[in-house]
């Protein structure tokens, strides 16, 4: 069985999974992004937050680039 794709916007991801029981919010040290992981339902959801954004964006002033470019795949 394939696995199933779900896109979360981070306002959903904010209401209705951070807090939540069952999900445990990890932080990924090497690509300074936090992730959350439900091993009951073994769902596993990847996200940028206020804190990686400020990562990425630090990286960048630091390497002296010019500037950023991000898409969503879904907005509301």
């Amino acid at each position: 069985m394939a696995p199933v794709i779900q896109v979360y916007i981070y306002r959903d991801i904010e209401l209705e999974k951070l807090g939540q029981p069952g999900y445990i919010r990890y932080w990924d040290d090497v690509a300074k992004v936090p992730y959350l992981y439900n091993a009951a339902k073994q769902e596993w959801i990847s996200y940028d937050d206020k804190v990686s954004l400020e990562c990425k964006m630090k990286y960048m002033c630091d390497q002296g680039l010019g500037g950023a470019m991000s898409w969503g795949a879904l907005s509301r």
